[in-house]
């Protein structure tokens, strides 16, 4: 596991600007010794973002292992998909798990649910589907990831962010350390040829 406080802060800018600048693809710092564990990424996020005070859940195969590890790291209370702040999603049924999630009221927008999507590796080639908005000049084009749905996923998220200021935020993590961050202030549409 990951403890490097140096490391971490590191690691919160990089993924601050990626959220602001939702078309830049940021690659997280990491320990030598942790490089090769193809999960280092999502332990990182997991040192990052929880604490105590917040709640989270774990999808997939190794979720009960994953879990453990975070509540050790980070003493953060598993959660319902429903009730928890951050969602550690993998590529499987992202749609169902997304939909679940707490997307704040008009009152509290800041108690939507962060979907982190794991996925095998983010391209730096560009998609079909094209990003607007706040911290995008113009446009930008979602990268190709994958073995990923990207059809599904804009569907789900326009879905899930069409009353703004409710929503979900979305940060996708590979195995490469690599890190790609969708506010719900972005707009996802398909490219007309």
């Amino acid at each position: 596991m990951i403890e490097n406080e140096s490391i971490n802060q590191v690691n919160f800018r990089i993924m601050l600007s990626c959220m602001s600048l939702p078309s830049s693809i940021g690659i997280l710092e990491c320990p030598f010794e942790d490089k090769k564990n193809p999960f280092a990424s999502l332990y990182f996020f997991a040192q990052l973002l929880l604490d105590p005070e917040v709640s989270f859940f774990v999808s997939g195969e190794s979720s009960s292992d994953i879990s453990s590890k975070i509540v050790t790291t980070t003493k953060a209370t598993i959660s319902t998909n429903e009730s928890a702040d951050y969602l550690f999603l993998s590529n499987e049924d992202i749609s169902v798990e997304i939909n679940r999630a707490k997307k704040g009221t008009m009152e509290s927008p800041e108690e939507g649910a962060t979907c982190l999507i794991f996925i095998k590796e983010i391209s730096h080639e560009p998609s079909s589907f094209l990003l607007t908005g706040p911290g995008i000049e113009d446009f930008s084009f979602f990268p190709l990831m994958e073995g990923f749905n990207l059809i599904e996923f804009s569907r789900t998220f326009a879905k899930v962010n069409c009353e703004f200021p409710m929503g979900i935020d979305f940060i996708f993590i590979d195995s490469l350390r690599q890190i790609f961050c969708i506010p719900r202030t972005t707009k996802i549409e398909r490219k007309v040829q």
